[in-house]
């Protein structure tokens, strides 16, 4: 039995590694978060050419009809070349309408996220833990309410928005009664706002309701952040290892210092078993086994905590130098730290996996997404 990855799946992770190596280089990253808008066009064109946004989309509907596992393998190539765009959106709301989209829906939606004519952010937060304002209802096809931290592209011009009974909704960036706050992150690489709703009309997935799908949609979603962490992890750890390969100390490499070569050490053990975590957490998504949301849970709780400890050390291993703009490690450092609280903290995600194996009586959050309420 093979564990690891198939041929056709390395394949497929190379194709697109060799996308990001073309499309979203250093030097490219730079320039897009200065403001070069026809470099971030390029990039996006050239991610529509190679299926980026149609991964998880049906044959039928012009997609290339994999699975979670196959998105993940994109994301951790996302993370690894700190790519400047968000295909989190796209990918939960073609699921969300395989799953839950009427016919016609799907007819409609998932042609044009293949496409690129549609492309979506995501607001979950408010679903995912209790704030204070941080609910949105629904009411003869218009929601009202306030989601905090929704991921919203720049070049986004729609939002899958779940209500507090866990019906999906599509709505346009443009609508009346929308208003956007930009929110300022450490990430720059990634757009991030918060929502404010009042009789916004919107479109609602035919088939959605209580908690299930949106359990699902959630988990999923900290699979592809757990990948992308994990892309970020491994080339933190491969920068600092050529780092300590080449600058010298004493007339020697760093490298041959035992403290270096434990710290280097000490990272890719911890990176390494984070694979088979996410790979069974995404294979369990996609078979939709019983404790796939609590696999999600753990790779997301785990993933988080090892890859803030790489962001750390490789930083350490660099030294002075690891924090300077020219070299350009604060970009996978400061992704890291995004990815950690996006879809929850791992404080807030192991609770929620206690209370959905029996051990707790749970969080408020969890509770709503299972009774439908909050």
């Amino acid at each position: 039995m093979d564990f690891g990855l198939s041929d056709d799946q390395r394949a497929f992770q190379d194709a697109f590694a060799q996308c990001l190596t073309d499309f979203s280089s250093t030097s490219t990253v730079r320039r897009i978060l200065d403001g070069d808008a026809a470099a971030a066009r390029a990039l996006q064109s050239r991610l529509n050419e190679v299926g980026a946004t149609g991964i998880v989309v049906p044959p039928e509907h012009g997609g290339l009809g994999l699975g979670v596992l196959d998105a993940a393998i994109v994301f951790e190539m996302l993370g690894r070349y700190v790519a400047p765009v968000d295909l989190t959106g796209s990918v939960l709301t073609s699921i969300a309408l395989s799953r839950s989209g009427s016919e016609s829906q799907k007819a409609v939606w998932l042609r044009k996220l293949v496409e690129g004519t549609a492309s979506f952010g995501t607001a979950l937060t408010h679903a995912i833990s209790d704030r204070e304002g941080g609910i949105v209802s629904s009411v003869a096809g218009r929601l009202n309410g306030r989601s905090f931290m929704a991921a919203c592209p720049p070049d986004s011009t729609h939002l899958l928005v779940p209500d507090s009974l866990g019906a999906l909704w599509i709505v346009t960036r443009d609508s009346p009664g929308l208003r956007e706050r930009q929110l300022v992150t450490v990430d720059r690489t990634r757009g991030f706002c918060t929502l404010e709703m009042e009789d916004v009309v919107a479109e609602r997935l035919a088939h959605s309701g209580g908690g299930e799908l949106l359990s699902e949609l959630i988990a999923i979603a900290r699979v592809l952040i757990s990948a992308d962490a994990l892309g970020a992890s491994q080339r933190m750890l491969e920068m600092a290892v050529a780092y300590a390969h080449d600058r010298k100390q004493f007339g020697v490499p760093i490298g041959s210092f035992q403290a270096v070569k434990h710290l280097c050490a000490e990272m890719a053990a911890e990176i390494e078993p984070c694979h088979a975590l996410l790979w069974f957490a995404s294979h369990s998504l996609d078979q939709r086994l019983p404790d796939a949301v609590v696999s999600a849970c753990h790779a997301k709780a785990r993933i988080a905590d090892v890859s803030q400890f790489v962001a750390r050390a490789a930083t350490e291993v660099h030294g002075g130098i690891g924090f300077t703009d020219e070299l350009g490690l604060h970009w996978w450092f400061k992704r890291i730290a995004v990815d950690r609280q996006l879809g929850g903290g791992p404080e807030l995600i192991r609770a929620e996996a206690a209370w959905r194996q029996g051990w707790t009586d749970g969080p408020r959050h969890a509770l709503a997404l299972s009774e439908g309420r909050r």
